[in-house]
This record gives C-alpha cells, sequence and structure tokens, in this order.
C-alpha cells in the first residue's frame, strides 16, 4: 500500500496538530514493517514558513490552502501511484484522485463557539463539513471526539476510526537536581502548581487561578506557572492575576522547549488541567509520563486519557478544584500513588499503537472504495 502522507501541517499548525504529524511521519519505517508505504509529501521552498523565501505569510498561507492543497498535492499522490492520501490537517483535496483519509482532532468550536472568534467558528465550521464529505474515512484522537463528529456532521460511525495519541520519548521522570536547575535558569521559585496549554478561555485558566487564590489565602507557598503562548482571546485570562492579587505568585512563561517543559512536569507538586472540553488532552499525558501527579476534568476525553491514574474534578466547580490541589499539596501518599499509576498509565498510549490503528484505517479506506454518505443535519 503506498499512502502520500501530506506533512504541511507540520509547518502551519502548532501544539498537538503538529506533533501528531512529525510522528506518524517520523514512523516510515514502522509503517512499512506493516506494508505500508508512507510517501512524504513536504511543502515547497517558497511555502516554507521560516520566513526566508519571499512570500509574506498571508500569501504563503493562501497559496497553501490553493495551489499546494487542491493542485499540486493530488499531482503528487498520481505520480508517485499512491493508493491513497492522508491530509492530518484540516485542509483536504477538493478532488483527490486516490481514496482520502483525513483527521479531525475534535469539533470543539461547534460544541462552544463561545470560546471562540466568530470567525474561526466560521471557517473551521467550513473545514469540518468539507472533510466530513469529502474523507473515505476520518481518523480522530478518543471516542468522545468519534461520538461529536458522529453527532454533529452526520458522518456514519463506522467511517470514524479511533487513533489514541501517545507523549513524545522526551517526556520521562528528570532528577531532582535538574529540576532545580532549571528552574533557577527559568526563574521560576518552587514549589509550585504546573499548567500547559495555549492561553485561552477552553483551558480554563481563570478558574484555576480562583482556586490558586483561595490556597494562597489558606498560607499555600506555591506558586501557579502557566506554560503556554496567548491566543487571540488571552486577555481577560492574563488580566485575572491581576484582579485576584497573584501579580507576585503566577508566572506566564510562554513558549517552552520539550526538553525543559519534560523538567516542568517533574518538578511540580501537580499539573492542573481543568479544561471545559479536550479532544484528547495530550499535556496530562505528558504529565503521567513524568511521573507528575494530575487534576483534570471529569468531562470530554480526558477520563478516557487520565483514568483512575489522576483527580477527576467538575472544571466548573472552583472549591473542588482548590481541594484537589490542597490534597495533592497535604496528601504525599497519595501524590506518590497517582505518581505510579500515571507512569503506568502513560505507558499504554504509544505511537506504536496509533500506527497500527492508522494503518488499519488505511486499509479500510481501500476497502470502502468511496466516501459513504453524510446525513443531513
Amino acid at each position: 500500500m503506498r499512502v502520500l502522507f501530506d506533512t504541511s501541517p507540520a509547518e502551519f499548525y502548532p501544539g498537538g496538530i503538529s506533533v501528531y504529524t512529525q510522528q506518524l511521519a517520523q514512523g516510515r519505517r514502522a509503517f512499512a514493517a506493516i506494508g505500508v508505504n508512507l510517501l512524504l509529501s513536504t511543502l515547497p521552498a517558497y511555502l516554507q514558513p521560516d520566513g526566508t523565501h519571499g512570500l509574506r505569510h498571508k500569501y504563503r498561507v493562501a497559496a497553501w490552502d490553493t495551489y499546494y492543497m487542491h493542485a499540486l498535492l493530488p499531482a503528487r499522490a498520481r505520480s508517485a501511484g499512491a493508493d491513497l492520501i492522508h491530509a492530518p490537517g484540516l485542509r483536504v483535496p477538493l478532488r483527490p484522485p486516490v481514496p482520502l483519509v483525513a483527521t479531525i482532532y475534535d469539533v470543539i468550536p461547534l460544541i462552544f463557539p463561545r470560546l471562540f472568534r466568530r470567525r474561526d467558528v466560521i471557517v473551521l465550521s467550513a473545514y469540518f463539513r468539507r472533510i466530513a464529505r469529502a474523507a473515505h474515512v476520518i481518523l480522530t484522537i478518543s471516542e468522545q471526539s468519534q461520538h461529536d463528529i458522529h453527532t454533529r456532521l452526520g458522518v456514519p460511525k463506522e467511517r470514524i476510526v479511533v487513533t489514541y495519541l501517545a507523549a513524545n520519548a522526551v517526556f520521562a521522570p528528570r532528577s531532582a537536581d535538574r529540576v532545580r536547575a532549571t528552574c533557577e535558569r527559568l526563574g521560576i521559585r518552587m514549589p509550585y502548581f504546573l499548567c500547559v496549554g495555549t492561553i485561552e478561555p477552553r483551558k480554563n485558566l481563570s478558574r484555576v487561578m480562583e482556586a490558586f487564590a483561595q490556597l494562597r489565602l489558606r498560607g499555600s507557598p506555591h506558586r501557579l506557572v502557566l506554560v503556554g503562548k496567548a491566543g487571540p482571546l488571552a486577555a481577560p485570562i492574563l488580566a485575572a492575576a491581576t484582579r485576584l492579587g497573584l501579580d507576585d505568585t503566577v508566572q506566564f512563561t510562554g513558549f517552552v522547549a520539550e526538553e525543559d517543559l519534560a523538567t516542568l512536569y517533574s518538578g511540580a507538586t501537580a499539573f492542573v488541567y481543568p479544561a471545559l472540553y479536550e479532544g484528547f488532552g495530550l499535556p496530562p499525558l505528558e504529565a503521567m509520563s513524568c511521573g507528575c501527579p494530575v487534576i483534570t476534568s471529569n468531562c470530554s476525553s480526558l477520563p478516557e486519557v487520565v483514568g483512575a491514574a489522576g483527580l477527576q474534578v467538575d472544571p466548573y466547580d472552583v472549591p473542588a478544584l482548590t481541594a484537589a490541589m490542597e490534597r495533592l499539596m497535604t496528601d504525599h501518599a497519595l501524590a506518590d500513588e497517582l505518581r505510579h499509576q500515571g507512569l503506568e498509565r502513560a505507558s499504554g498510549f504509544t505511537w506504536q499503537r496509533c500506527i497500527e490503528q492508522t494503518a488499519l484505517a488505511y486499509e479500510q479506506a481501500l476497502t470502502t472504495g468511496r466516501a459513504a454518505p453524510v446525513r443531513t443535519q
């Protein structure tokens, strides 16, 4: 089986989409071992987003969405004799010459449109519906997302295949000396609670800060460290630290390299991730892989990822969140138990497993022959 795999999402999308694309692309040998010849389609030099090839960003994105996706990618599939195309981003060819496999990570903008800019909801909705019409098989990353794609886009469940993600190998426990050295270099005072992810309303960081403020009033010496880039709706979240009187105890680090992030996970009292909704939730899996106790939401896909290896709370319940954080501050036996359970839980999520499930989806796409009809909403 010859599969043309589009690597462009690794260049244009941050976070989980980029990680997923890179990991599958780097798994060519694993694919080959199970009979899949993964042919990588990379962007032409003038579309590379490193800024050295002359095209301004807006023109580069427009060219990616038109010429590359709808003309060049299909042409490459024909010339390479590909049996199918896998598009792991939100953009897919309008008229693929061979069966199409596409990945939809979640449809959260359709579920919580108020958490996104209106124009983003409109654009993403259009992308989702295009994929629903064009793809022979849709890959997604949790059973919750499979359910959402089925109910929100009308895609038959038999066309939606779940392939769980995994943490990268860099995420593993670090020594106490290394934690201290990294914190000193980054200007982070211990002890601390850690949050990781884009600074945006869906991550529920304002409630995390409200819970943390209660701990400070009770005399906690902890700091709160928030790692991640600011999203377009970050301003009220950034302002919450000042509103709650936490300017001296909350630190926004911005982007942190994976090596340092793994060290910060390893040194945290707990990783706090009460997101309002997630298609999978890679950061809790990374935290568990580093032996960090996890506090997360009891909704969407997060129970699928964390299971009994973390504390689950109602993301809207600030007192419950405060109580969970306080438990892991004071109950050292519980914290140790969650560290061990988290490491065991995380070991069950591997990229090899994801690759094997993806290969089965490729076979299904070839067997199906054409996309099944989408139910009219």
